[in-house]
């Protein structure tokens, strides 16, 4: 799993790139684009779910990588045929955002009562679902820009930024916190 998070990062941050760069080209394939997303998204969990040899449990994202496969390939098989495409597009977008933007300030909650930093990943959330709803009341190609440039960001924080924040918590401020400990237990000990 170490290596596949590597690789991930490194997709990630490339893909955000390419999107940033391309933004108006994104924005006008956005019909496509978002089913491909989606799927992409649903078939990460449900390979990571068999990857790791998960149990069959309320803690497993398998049903819900597999709903997400399910949406991403309605969208790419049948989207481009209905009138006012791009409208469905950005609000099944916005939808979908929120939701897994929810999915992760669960996590990161949960993160923050073992003491785990998770500060940056709430504040990318909750600016997310800002911009989620923002596309959902406006679902035109401005705002679909704007939620572009937030995936961007989103891409690169996913792929570098909270992997690194996680890194630097675990290889310092933990161990600072340990060291702490000790030292005052040895105190506490050389007081008796």
């Amino acid at each position: 799993m170490k290596y596949w998070k590597i690789i991930k990062a490194a997709i990630w941050t490339v893909l955000a790139v390419l999107v940033l760069v391309f933004r108006d080209s994104v924005a006008d394939a956005l019909i496509y684009l978002v089913g491909w997303l989606i799927l992409v998204y649903g078939a990460e969990k449900i390979i990571i779910h068999f990857a790791t040899k998960k149990q069959w449990s309320g803690q497993n994202l398998f049903f819900w990588g597999a709903v997400e496969t399910i949406i991403g390939v309605v969208m790419i098989s049948s989207l481009a045929d209905v009138d006012n495409s791009y409208v469905i597009a950005c609000i099944i977008w916005a939808i979908w955002a929120m939701l897994r933007e929810a999915l992760e300030i669960q996590e990161a909650i949960n993160e923050i009562v073992h003491h785990e930093p998770a500060f940056l990943t709430i504040i990318e959330s909750v600016v997310s679902i800002i911009f989620s709803v923002l596309l959902i009341v406006s679902p035109d190609k401005e705002h679909a820009i704007h939620h572009i440039i937030l995936l961007s960001i989103e891409l690169i924080s996913t792929g570098l930024i909270f992997p690194l924040e996680r890194y630097i918590y675990a290889k310092y401020l933990k161990n600072k916190g340990k060291n702490k400990k000790a030292e005052i237990v040895e105190k506490q000990q050389s007081i008796n």
